[in-house]
């Protein structure tokens, strides 16, 4: 079952935003469309695109053809452009599904969570999908309290 809460802009949005890893692209001399510029991903995240960036070498990429990694519906999706070995693949989906499990925010264990967006008369404004753990799903209700 899924429970929503209210979703503040001006509260945990603001406070946790995305951090770059065009450093991290760089200290592993990785390339692609995008890796000049970085991705942006919530800090919770970076331990496990470093992992998986050295279980790729590992199993045979050529640290080319980066074209994509983000948050989609919650969870953590990366894309390569051009043909590379199945094991590297196999390597993405194992860590995309780490994504899952793991708190966008903080690298804890996390679940998928479905927060209502309420404006500020009331009305829905749709949903956003997120992986938290259960500290920081808390403070979505009331932002203030973490300050």
């Amino acid at each position: 079952m899924t429970v929503h809460k209210k979703w503040s802009v001006d509260g945990l949005e603001a406070e946790y935003a995305q951090v770059e890893t065009k450093d991290l692209l760089e200290r592993l001399n990785i390339t692609g469309r995008w890796a000049y510029y970085g991705f942006a991903v919530r800090p919770g995240w970076l331990p496990i695109l470093e992992q998986m960036f050295g279980d790729m070498i590992e199993a045979g990429w050529d640290r080319t053809g980066l074209d994509q990694i983000k948050q989609k519906f919650g969870t953590l999706r990366v894309h390569l452009e051009g043909v590379h070995p199945v094991e590297v693949h196999d390597v993405i989906d194992d860590h995309e599904a780490m994504g899952q499990i793991t708190c966008e925010l903080c690298g804890t264990v996390g679940l998928l969570r479905t927060i209502a967006q309420i404006d500020r008369k009331g009305r829905s404004r749709g949903c956003y999908a997120i992986t938290l753990c259960d500290d920081h799903y808390a403070s979505v209700e009331n932002p203030q309290k973490e300050k």
